[in-house]
């Protein structure tokens, strides 16, 4: 189990991530989600709580998932980016944190469960470490150069032409500090007014 934590270990990232580090999933509990760090978490259910039809394996249809690997303007190297759905898409998911939702939740497929999922497209983007995660996701201008200079133009090889502001999402973390995919996808705006509309930036609880 190792040494007791400090109280105050969750005041910095180091301790907030040593505490992670050390956790492990309830083995009595069967609800478990992949996490940034390359583990799986325990999810709380309460006694109302239920599942989502879409995440029901049974009701999936398997999507073809394109994977793209792009060079990447902030970090160097290639990101990979994850692809799925029409030619031509009346709207368009952009999500953060790709290998969580593809390789983890099968975010694609699921899309499939939903009554808009037929006219939607997926772009899961890669976090490739968490070096690289820590890097970009809290800083807008990084956000939007990764956005406008990488991956729409790589998208649009594949999906053809994207959907306007209306129809455009990017779904990301703030990782708890001001700004990141929130700002990120207005630096995105001013540069192509034409790649986002709404930012969905889910925030984590901390212990």
């Amino acid at each position: 189990m190792g040494e007791p934590f400090a109280d105050d270990v969750g005041r910095d990232r180091p301790g907030w991530l040593r505490v992670h580090e050390r956790g492990r999933p309830d083995p009595l509990n069967p609800h478990r989600l992949p996490n940034p760090l390359g583990h799986e978490s325990s999810v709380l259910v309460g006694p109302r709580g239920r599942v989502h039809p879409a995440w029901l394996r049974a009701a999936r249809t398997p999507q073809p998932v394109a994977r793209l690997d792009v060079p990447d303007p902030v970090v160097g190297g290639t990101r990979t980016v994850w692809v799925a759905g029409p030619r031509d898409p009346g709207q368009v998911l952009i999500a953060f944190d790709g290998d969580t939702w593809h390789q983890g939740l099968d975010l694609a497929s699921a899309l499939t469960g939903t009554p808009q999922g037929s006219g939607t497209a997926v772009v899961m983007v890669s976090s490739t470490s968490p070096e690289a995660r820590r890097r970009v996701l809290p800083d807008p201008e990084a956000v939007g150069s990764l956005l406008a200079d990488a991956v729409l133009p790589a998208v649009r090889g594949v999906l053809g032409v994207l959907p306007g502001p209306d129809g455009t999402v990017v779904s990301g973390q703030s990782l708890r500090r001001p700004g990141g995919c929130r700002r990120g996808r207005d630096a995105t705006r001013y540069r192509h007014p034409s790649h986002r509309a709404v930012g969905v930036v889910p925030v984590q609880a901390r212990a």
